[in-house]
């Protein structure tokens, strides 16, 4: 019952603005997409720390999650509008990923300025997560690739992300994109993993100075 009132409260806050985002966003919901999520949802309220950025003063936690869902799906095809392949199934992993979790469930307000750094900062982590879990498996000798990359430690996610971002635009046609955004890695595939990632850096040692010049060429 929690969860099909939240839902409902969700699909009336999409259907007042049919924008292409909140299409997405509709028939993830009603595809049952979201419920994991939606049944932690609590009922805290946000408040502005701007005065009258929002007419009745705040914001419902079913509207600020949709303003956080929506930031998730706007960034995503802002940041890596040219992967062509499998979009909607990268797009559900991010979504579903633990680490989406920290933007969901956030209460600050994506209006405040000062949340731009930080929430950027979150995207950038749950990007990269999945990806950096399979380095750390892999079998693959990538030390010469992380130094040409200037990548000094896996953990500073900045550089990984430029690293994900060069990666993904030399494979954005290829269905094995969507084995760097999937956190269902364990012992059991690990090979299967390692196989795909190895296509994946192949096809970007071939590409990536010729990915490296559209980059500089165009607004990243």
């Amino acid at each position: 019952m929690f969860l099909k009132k939240k839902k409902e409260k969700i699909k009336k806050i999409l259907e007042e603005k049919y924008t292409e985002t909140n299409i997405i966003i509709y028939f993830l919901l009603i595809n049952h997409k979201l419920d994991n999520i939606i049944a932690s949802l609590d009922d805290v309220i946000v408040i502005p720390e701007i005065a009258n950025t929002i007419k009745k003063g705040y914001l419902t936690s079913e509207e600020q999650f949709v303003e956080m869902l929506k930031y998730i799906i706007d960034t995503f095809n802002n940041e890596f509008w040219f992967i062509r392949s499998n979009r909607n199934i990268i797009l559900d992993c991010l979504i579903n990923s633990k680490e989406a979790r920290e933007i969901l469930y956030s209460k600050k307000y994506l209006g405040d300025n000062q949340y731009i750094d930080y929430f950027f900062g979150l995207f950038q982590k749950m990007m990269v997560h999945s990806f950096q879990k399979i380095i750390i498996h892999s079998t693959i000798d990538m030390d010469m690739f992380l130094r040409e990359s200037h990548l000094d430690s896996l953990r500073d996610e900045k550089k990984l992300y430029a690293v994900l971002k060069l990666i993904c635009l030399c494979n954005c046609t290829s269905y094995q994109l969507i084995y760097l955004f999937d956190s269902n890695l364990d012992k059991r595939n690990k090979h299967f993993y390692t196989m795909q990632l190895e296509i994946i850096l192949d096809r970007t040692y071939r590409l990536k100075n010729e990915a490296l010049g559209f980059m500089e060429n165009c607004y990243f």
